[in-house]
């Protein structure tokens, strides 16, 4: 019917989807404070606290539930396994560490989104690194110096990332290693990649769709959905790939090889 069920009052600005998992919803805002409500009458649960850096970017990771445990970042740019019951610490790791004498250069929010690619976890710091870890412990596999704000996507062999320059890499879930490393969209601003059949689109700031090979990067097509900027992430059901302009168009795409 869409009639409130219920509402609660978080610790502050929600700038991040919540998640919800076993009777359990969770929302986090931008104090650095992860606030669980009971998702039948919206009594509050629990609240997990970290203390967040003076300076950070607009905008807060999306938390996100595996089983009985619920995974995220936080601008302090370290990732937690908290759990979902009772809001305890499971494990903690640092993504990346500070470095430099200002506050902007000391940037190191984990605000992309985790991937789960299995039982393993794949985390992202703005100005820090990529990192994969054991789902069960925290126990660090591999590290990239890469730097991204934006949400990640993977297939069986690959997760693909946007970086904050504005290059798109295919990196080997297992070991970290460039597959492949596209630069030619440099500046451009280039969106979360999208796994579409055989390609890895990604939307850029003048509403194109560019399409790229997703076993060597290489350029296959590109389409102009929209005259404005295609900043969230494209959305790939099957065949199709939807994309959401900021003038608040939505346009639904398929790659069609061009004929020799």
């Amino acid at each position: 019917t869409g009639n409130e069920q219920w509402r609660a009052q978080a610790a502050s600005e929600i700038l991040a989807p919540p998640a919800a998992e076993s009777g359990v919803t969770v929302a986090q805002s931008v104090d650095g404070k992860i606030s669980a409500f009971s998702s039948a009458t919206g009594k509050r649960l629990w609240v997990f606290e970290r203390t967040e850096p003076a300076l950070s970017l607009r905008g807060t990771a999306s938390p996100v539930t595996v089983g009985d445990a619920l995974l995220t970042g936080f601008a302090s740019g370290k990732l937690a396994a908290i759990g979902l019951r009772d809001g305890r610490a499971l494990w903690e790791i640092p993504v990346a560490q500070p470095q430099g004498r200002s506050e902007i250069e000391r940037l190191v929010d984990v605000d992309a989104p985790v991937l789960l690619a299995g039982r393993l976890l794949v985390s992202a710091a703005y100005q820090g690194k990529i990192v994969a870890v054991n789902l069960e412990n925290g126990r660090l596999l591999w590290s990239r110096d890469i730097s991204t704000y934006s949400a990640m996507s993977a297939d069986g062999g690959n997760v693909y990332v946007s970086d904050d320059r504005g290059h798109v890499y295919a990196l080997d879930l297992r070991s970290g290693a460039t597959i492949w490393k596209q630069e030619q969209l440099q500046g451009r601003r280039p969106s979360t990649p999208a796994v579409v059949g055989p390609a890895v689109a990604v939307g850029d700031l003048d509403g194109y769709v560019h399409w790229l090979a997703r076993d060597d990067g290489r350029f296959l097509v590109r389409e102009r959905a929209a005259r404005d900027p295609i900043l969230v992430t494209p959305l790939a059901d099957g065949a199709t790939l939807y994309v959401a302009a900021q003038n608040g168009v939505l346009s639904a795409l398929r790659y069609q090889p061009r004929k020799p």
